[in-house]
């Protein structure tokens, strides 16, 4: 029905030429769309590959660390936390066995892995 509308406007005006600046306009339409949808799909193509190559590198570097290094520093830290901890409850209960049973408690293993 809508097809017979046109051409009954077709031939009420008279022209049986087709409109070429309207043709051109929908043409450059058309192959702007185009030129749209080509760019967004290779954007978004090379954001996804550089994704991935990130993750994949990150992954990939996620092994190498595994393996604990422990330096003197981190020793030093250590017994120095310990030692301030020990001080502390000092201050708090003045009976140093009360202390010594609270550190056996504690396991002076895990204090020193905190």
């Amino acid at each position: 029905m809508n097809f017979e509308n046109k051409i009954k406007d077709m031939i009420s005006v008279g022209s049986v030429s087709p409109d070429t600046t309207k043709f051109l306009d929908r043409l450059h339409h058309k192959r702007e769309k185009q030129y749209a949808r080509r760019h967004r799909f290779v954007s978004g193509m090379s954001a996804l590959s550089l994704i991935l190559i990130t993750g994949f590198l990150t992954f990939s570097q996620l092994d190498i660390g595994s393996e604990i290094y422990v330096n003197e520093s981190t020793l030093v830290e250590k017994e120095i936390y310990v030692d301030e901890l020990t001080l502390m409850l000092l201050d708090y209960d003045d009976d140093i066995w009360n202390v010594y049973e609270l550190l056996e408690e504690i396991n002076h293993e895990s204090v020193l892995e905190i």
